[in-house]
């Protein structure tokens, strides 16, 4: 086991046995997060002098190893924003493609598209029945002035991927939306390019969904796209009125949002930071907002 291995395996079996116990009839849907988050690795690792083989046994010691740990978890994201760390240029987030033998300078986008599919295949071969998802951040938010990089690099990935007959590989996309409520939505666009994806074949799987309602942005930002005067809840509420029907439109099978660990990170974006702030569903002290509501009657709507 390398230095410093990062996976608290006795740990996530504990989560487990307390997820279980508190779920309904004690069985409980569970995914596990990134096997590969960013495409960095451990210093034990990235200053070892391993060869590009070496370094390809390690890589799937360390995926197989975490799936092989959790029998009880059928639904694995592979990786996480690896087309946002590739288009950063750091070399740091381009360390595994040494198992391909490309230094970060030769990384290119067929190597993203190369290192999803091997994990891919690494988790398939240590669960059979394991659906694989890819995640990435950014990749629908058509408003947000710092997106299309990510937009146009991730549609590059699928392109690839389905130019080499791998789609089949994974069971849908997860978008991470960290959204504001002073840009909005431009649905048209997110239709067009999901219906890239589905061409490609792919299809929208689920979201990790947060909407600021702060004066800034994620990004730091203090002017959106949205003229005139911006009620920021009523805008919240809207937002995810229209990204969830968007999801149930696509046929997806779940959304989800990024509460409890991300909303803490967005606190001291506005002025009321026991509502406003709140991205997700629940404001700080976990009661239920107004969006909350509105998105249960949207589903409602939709039975």
């Amino acid at each position: 086991m390398p230095s410093g291995y990062p996976y608290y395996l006795d740990y996530g079996k504990e989560m487990i046995r307390q997820v279980t116990i508190a779920s309904v009839n004690e069985n409980p849907k569970m995914r596990g997060l990134w096997l590969m988050h960013l495409g960095n690795g451990l210093d034990s690792i990235i200053k070892g002098s391993f060869s590009s083989q070496e370094l390809s046994i390690i890589l799937e010691f360390i995926i197989k190893s975490i799936v092989l740990s959790f029998p009880e978890i059928n639904r694995w994201d592979a990786t996480d924003e690896l087309v946002n760390a590739y288009v950063t240029e750091e070399p740091d987030l381009r360390f595994w493609y040494q198992i391909f033998g490309k230094s970060p300078a030769q990384t290119s986008i067929s190597d993203v598209a190369d290192l999803m599919i091997v994990i891919a295949q690494w988790i398939k071969e240590a669960n059979q029945n394991a659906e694989v998802i890819i995640t990435e951040d950014a990749i629908l938010d058509f408003n947000n002035a710092y997106a299309p990089w990510s937009i146009n690099a991730f549609n590059d990935v699928l392109e690839n991927i389905s130019s080499k007959s791998q789609a089949h590989l994974f069971k849908g996309i997860d978008c991470e939306f960290n959204l504001w409520v002073y840009d909005g939505l431009d649905i048209e666009k997110m239709k067009a390019n999901l219906d890239k994806w589905n061409n490609w074949g792919f299809h929208l799987y689920g979201s990790e969904t947060m909407i600021v309602t702060g004066d800034t942005s994620i990004q730091r930002r203090t002017s959106g796209i949205l003229s005139g005067k911006v009620d920021p809840i009523e805008q919240q509420d809207l937002m995810y009125k229209q990204l969830f029907q968007f999801y149930l439109d696509a046929q997806a099978p779940t959304f989800g949002f990024g509460e409890l660990g991300d909303m803490d990170n967005w606190l001291e974006m506005g002025d009321d930071p026991l509502y406003n702030t709140a991205p997700g569903i629940f404001d700080v002290n976990y009661r239920k907002k107004s969006c909350y509501f509105v998105l249960a009657k949207t589903l409602f709507e939709n039975l």
